[in-house]
């Protein structure tokens, strides 16, 4: 028989253990939460994943040229994507050998030359190739009121525009922008190559039926120099918050504020939350009023950009910008809880743990870029 005195300690030790545990379960919460924004995370310390193409992703030859070459002319000429679902830790998606040499090469496998010692040549612009697990126009289609449902819908999505020229000997000629986006349902890592063989076929088929006429490449369109063709290119990243010294403090009230690295607002405020930030614009009285669709702001050393109620740190990677970043805040989870110890007869018994439903408010961070287009994330 066990001394009633031993068992009141073994029972003390118990309910001081659980008890113990459930207050550091919620300390350590605690901490996770004052910490969560991440803003400055570096997107530098970004994984890196591969994707894989086909070596012959063409399936019809290419005629009436000898060869193909790819002008790289996307912001970040490194990276070709990012995984927003699925991974722990956020991701760079990239191409082993290099996205202009992997697909040189590929491409010129599908060529029938016309004559070896032929200088015509296609020429491709590469302006964007980008793949994505979570492309807006579908998300917003998860949200339900303010809480956002995550369905656990797996899908891949690549984006694309390239300009197609016809080179002979010294001269190119234009001959049509290409624009499009593919969507299939899966996993990113496993359609990425695919979705990027789809659109390289999809590109030339257009190229090979034009050439199937035999009308002439250089027919109505005026000539253009390697020269023009790069300086066409080069001129879209020739912007002053690409090529200045001195970023200048101040509120963007729009994206062309922020390409011309020119704030219209300079005296301002900045109120930081968990959950929401705010911008206040001090006016000549010294009244501080808030700057609710302000696009993003610049402290004289970091550029940030908002997204829905916060603003995160942009961060530049050759002529692109990412953010680690919250597109979501709200969404439903459970929490674990607990009741307090009781006594009986002088002996202690041990809460017991209970799980509730209820709305716990995030911010769920993600990777995202900025497209020079629009000036949003993607």
């Amino acid at each position: 028989m066990i001394p009633k005195n031993l068992s009141f300690k073994r029972t003390l030790i118990v309910a001081t253990t659980i008890l113990f545990s459930h207050l550091s379960a919620l300390s350590q919460s605690k901490a996770e939460s004052s910490s969560a924004k991440k803003e400055d995370y570096d997107v530098h310390k970004f994984k890196t994943v591969y994707v894989e193409l086909s070596t012959e992703p063409i399936s019809f030859k290419i005629s009436r040229i000898n060869s193909i070459a790819i002008i790289d002319s996307r912001p970040d000429t490194s990276e070709i994507g990012l995984i927003r679902r699925g991974l722990n830790e956020p991701s760079f998606i990239k191409l082993r050998q290099g996205t202009k040499t992997v697909m040189t090469n590929i491409l010129n496998h599908s060529v029938s030359p016309i004559q070896q010692d032929s200088l015509n040549k296609l020429v491709i612009v590469l302006k964007k190739l980008w793949l994505t697990d979570a492309l807006h126009r579908l998300e917003e289609k998860d949200w339900e009121g303010n809480i956002y449902i995550d369905h656990d819908t797996n899908y891949a999505a690549i984006l694309s525009t390239m300009e197609f020229y016809y080179n002979q000997n010294d001269d190119y000629y234009p001959l049509y922008r290409f624009d499009t986006t593919i969507v299939k349902s899966g996993k990113i890592m496993k359609l990425g190559g695919q979705l990027i063989n789809e659109v390289l076929e999809a590109s030339l088929a257009r190229f090979e039926k034009f050439a199937e006429t035999g009308r002439s490449f250089n027919a109505n369109t005026r000539k253009l120099s390697w020269n023009d063709i790069h300086s066409y290119n080069d001129q879209r990243f020739n912007l002053p918050i690409l090529t200045d010294t001195t970023l200048h403090k101040g509120v963007y009230q729009s994206f062309d504020e922020f390409k011309s690295n020119n704030p219209s607002t300079r005296d301002f405020e900045v109120s930081k939350d968990k959950l929401t930030d705010l911008i206040y614009i001090r006016d000549v009285d010294g009244t501080l009023t808030p700057a609710r669709n302000a696009w993003g702001y610049c402290d004289g050393t970091h550029l940030f950009i908002r997204l829905r109620d916060n603003f995160f740190l942009l961060q530049k990677i050759r002529n692109a910008f990412y953010i680690y970043g919250a597109q979501k805040v709200i969404y439903t989870k459970d929490v674990f809880g607990s009741t307090a110890p009781t006594y009986q007869n002088g002996v202690m018994s041990p809460g017991y743990g209970t799980t509730n439903r209820t709305i716990a408010r995030e911010l769920q961070l993600r990777p995202f870029v900025l497209d020079w287009d629009t000036g949003k994330l993607e």
